[in-house]
Formats: C-alpha cells, sequence, structure tokens
C-alpha cells in the first residue's frame, strides 16, 4: 500500500476498496485482500478525503491545497476529470441515485460547501454556511449533514 493512508471507500460491485493515499489510490482485491495495483493521483499529494460514485465507477478526491475535486476512474485505474470547485475542499460525501447523483464538498476556509451533478456536466453550486466546514456526509434519506471540526458542531 502507499505512503499515510488517509481513506478508503469499497465497492461491493467491483469486489475492490480503494485505498487513499499520500500521491496515489492503492487497488484492494477484496477476495484475496491483496493490492491489485497501486496508481498514482498524477500532480496531487495531500490528499484529505474519497467517496465513491456514478456506480461506483469514480472516485472523487480532495485536496484542501487544490481548486478542484479530481474525479478518478476505478474501472480504468486512471484520472478522469477534474471539478473545479475553489481551493480548500476538505472532505467529498456523494448521495443520491442515477442521474439525480450528486456531489457535496466540505470547503473550510471557504465557510462553504460546493455540491455539483456527477453525471454530466457539472454545475458547482456554492452553498454557504455557518461555521468552519470540516466535513460531510449524506444521510440514506437525502439529507446532507455537516461537521465543524473548530466548533464541535454539526448540522
Amino acid at each position: 500500500m502507499g505512503s499515510n493512508p488517509i481513506d478508503v471507500g469499497v465497492s461491493g460491485k467491483n469486489g475492490e476498496a480503494y485505498v487513499l493515499n499520500d500521491g496515489s489510490v492503492s487497488v484492494i482485491d477484496l477476495a484475496s485482500h491483496q493490492q491489485a495495483a497501486e496508481i498514482g493521483t498524477g500532480e496531487i499529494n495531500g490528499q484529505d478525503s474519497l467517496a465513491l460514485g456514478r456506480g461506483d465507477s469514480r472516485a472523487y478526491i480532495t485536496n484542501p491545497q487544490l481548486t478542484y475535486v479530481l474525479a478518478w476512474n476505478t474501472k480504468k485505474r486512471k484520472n478522469a476529470d477534474q471539478v473545479t470547485i475553489g481551493r480548500g475542499g476538505t472532505s467529498v460525501a456523494v448521495g443520491g441515485d442515477g442521474k439525480a447523483q450528486r456531489a457535496y464538498v466540505a470547503r473550510l476556509q471557504a465557510k462553504k460547501v460546493a455540491t455539483f451533478r456527477t453525471h454530466g456536466a457539472p454545475r458547482v453550486k456554492q452553498l454557504k454556511v455557518p461555521g468552519n466546514p470540516d466535513a460531510v456526509a449524506v444521510a440514506p434519506d437525502g439529507r446532507v449533514w455537516v461537521a465543524d471540526g473548530n466548533d464541535s458542531i454539526l448540522w
């Protein structure tokens, strides 16, 4: 596995786990528990978060130092696209199904949550939130939860 593993996404559909490291993604075969591949993420080092989307065919990766979220193709095992959201993406979560699926990115320094569709042209919306959003999650009912690590608040 790569250096400094920070996050993991597990795909029952693909039978693989995707471990986000500093500068790479390690692909782990769930049946054998063996590393199938380790792929560099290009210029990205210092990643913070990974979330699977689009039927587990994409892994969305954040880095607070960059102005975009990397969309990584899990089937081809390579970078697929970049979605510009502005600097400071610290956490990513994906919710919804099919063409209604959206990614949500906590932007700590901007005090916003960026959101975009994972299908079609990603039109980014910036949602202003109170405090300093550090982490984001999507509940099964579609509600988005945001944690403020500085003030121990969840909204």
